[in-house]
């Protein structure tokens, strides 16, 4: 038996340290990091053990989780067990580099996954003919319980965890999801705490408690996994909010650069007609073919359209793209200058680098068309493209960089939504499609 308590003992320090390194796998760790591990284990078994030795030399009994007590030997145990948490949440700390109220919440999704697996081999065990049998099968005992966390741990980071990317670092609103957190493991670990120290209990109590635990557990993880989803929300709002602050401001620059580029255009042109009368026209060839390049203005009637236009141009002449447009700014003015230049920026943006791909010259061609018709403005893009193209929810996936390629899409996604508009994408024939119709009765 006390071979038995202290094997016990040793798995669910192991089922609980596990579980947690498993929620904790994501986040940046300490140098030194399996030496950290293995150390805080041992030293975390060590601590334990003498605890239950404590314990057996106090009460005349080996320390185990459930059987009639009296009521000061139960209080003992929920304190032993609430200080094993405290321990792994203590060890975890020194092993991650994270922050103590992320260590809080994740050390609480292991502990209730932990708990769940313990109350689910609890239940087998609470089958008549099976808890005799295991009884008397010690290691055969052990093994089930050993295959039932694996399923489980499997489970858990398959469900909510592989190709993920944990987030939980805002301070000013960890506090409160931990404090609920933990106050919703201590009721439910701390309930069946002492509920199996009750003597003559009925098979139909002993489900029923166990039942109860798996619930609240489960609901502890369903309402982390929320956290998780709230956060990457969140963080992706924020994003975008960061990238349309930064158009804004590039939009203002651009309009700069243009006004800058047409006062030297004027000049230039002027000097050009007085030396003209003095000297040769052939000298002056090039130097009209190079202004010609900056004297490319548009006028749709649009100033916020006419400087994306131009800016644009100017890329699409250095990189021998031939941007065709047919626009009708006037269709635009009830947008704000802002979310024109982020809209048609973006467009013309992701057209520019999927056309400069292609080395055919005569398909690197963009056209561009807007114009209303039946009080719905309509928007349209298209271009060639190389390659294969993958959607997702009717939006191109990107295969760059996760972290910031794509938000582009997202944000014009967003722009035409703030108009109460539809934006969808197409590819047939290797040539891409961008559309947009934004209702302008409403406006």
């Amino acid at each position: 038996m006390i071979l038995y308590n202290y094997l016990s003992t040793i798995f669910m320090m192991s089922e609980i340290f596990i579980s947690e390194i498993i929620f904790l796998c994501k986040v940046p760790k300490r140098n030194y990091f399996i030496i950290r591990v293995i150390s805080c284990y041992l030293l975390l078994l060590a601590i334990t053990f003498q605890v239950q030795l404590i314990f057996s030399l106090t009460y005349g009994q080996g320390l185990s989780y459930g059987g009639p007590v009296p009521y000061q030997v139960s209080v003992f145990k929920f304190l032993f067990y609430t200080g094993i948490f405290l321990l792994t949440f203590i060890a975890q700390f020194f092993t991650f580099k994270v922050s103590i109220y992320s260590i809080l919440l994740f050390c609480s999704a292991g502990y209730a996954m932990q708990h769940i697996g313990s109350n689910i081999n609890y239940l087998l065990r609470s089958i008549p003919n099976i808890s005799t049998f295991l009884a008397n099968n010690l290691w055969l005992s052990l093994l089930i319980e050993i295959a039932i966390f694996a399923i489980l741990y499997m489970s858990l980071y398959f469900l909510f965890l592989k190709g993920k990317t944990i987030m939980f670092e805002k301070v000013d609103k960890m506090k409160k999801r931990v404090i609920l957190t933990l106050l919703v493991i201590l009721i439910c670990a701390g309930l069946s705490r002492f509920t199996r120290d009750v003597e003559n209990r009925q098979i139909i109590s002993i489900i029923a408690e166990a039942l109860y635990a798996i619930l609240c557990c489960g609901l502890v993880l369903f309402f982390i996994n929320l956290l998780y989803k709230a956060d990457m929300m969140e963080e992706k709002v924020d994003i975008l909010e960061e990238m349309l602050h930064r158009e804004k401001q590039q939009y203002i620059q651009s309009k700069e650069n243009i006004e800058l580029i047409n006062i030297k255009v004027h000049d230039l042109k002027y000097q050009i007609d007085r030396l003209k009368k003095d000297n040769s026209e052939k000298a002056f060839l090039d130097v009209e073919k190079a202004l010609k390049i900056y004297d490319s203005q548009y006028k749709t009637g649009n100033d916020a359209l006419d400087v994306i236009l131009s800016d644009k141009s100017l890329q699409c002449e250095k990189n021998k793209i031939t941007l065709t447009c047919t626009c009708n700014g006037r269709d635009l003015l009830f947008m704000e200058e802002s979310d024109i230049y982020s809209l048609f920026g973006n467009a013309l943006t992701n057209a520019i680098e999927s056309v400069s791909e292609i080395l055919d010259e005569e398909k690197r061609c963009i056209s561009l068309n807007v114009k209303s018709v039946n009080n719905l403005l309509t928007i349209h893009v298209e271009n060639y493209y190389q390659g294969e193209i993958e959607f997702e929810n009717g939006l191109p996936k990107t295969k760059k960089d996760q972290s910031w390629h794509g938000f582009g899409m997202k944000s014009m996604l967003a722009i035409v939504k703030k108009y109460h508009g539809y934006l969808t994408s197409t590819a047939i024939d290797n040539i891409f499609y961008l559309d947009a119709i934004i209702p302008l009765n409403i406006f």
